[in-house]
């Protein structure tokens, strides 16, 4: 995780969990419209990331982060898989 968030370039590197490696493109995949480019594991040529919304695209680098900090402390991995949910803060109140 902290790979994702400290050492990775979101705007020109492409997330590939079948090549195991960093990547900066894929050949005939799709751009994304949006700056996230995630290869579907099973299409080489779909990029998942066109799919996902900018709040989503910013979501998940938020959890990456909060994920970071966790495994940082030392969290526990019931704190790290707690659920989250829209427009609701830590403590289960509106905000």
């Amino acid at each position: 995780m902290q790979f994702y968030t400290a050492s990775f370039d979101w705007g020109s590197e492409v997330v590939s969990i079948r090549h195991g490696h960093r990547r900066h493109q894929v050949t005939g995949m799709t751009p994304a419209k949006a700056p996230m480019n995630i290869v579907d594991p099973f299409d080489s040529t779909r990029n998942l990331g066109m799919f996902m919304t900018a709040d989503a695209q910013s979501r998940l680098q938020g959890e990456l982060c909060r994920a970071t900090e966790l495994c940082d402390r030392g969290g526990s991995l019931t704190e790290l898989l707690e659920l989250w949910t829209p427009g609701v803060n830590q403590d289960g109140d509106e905000p």
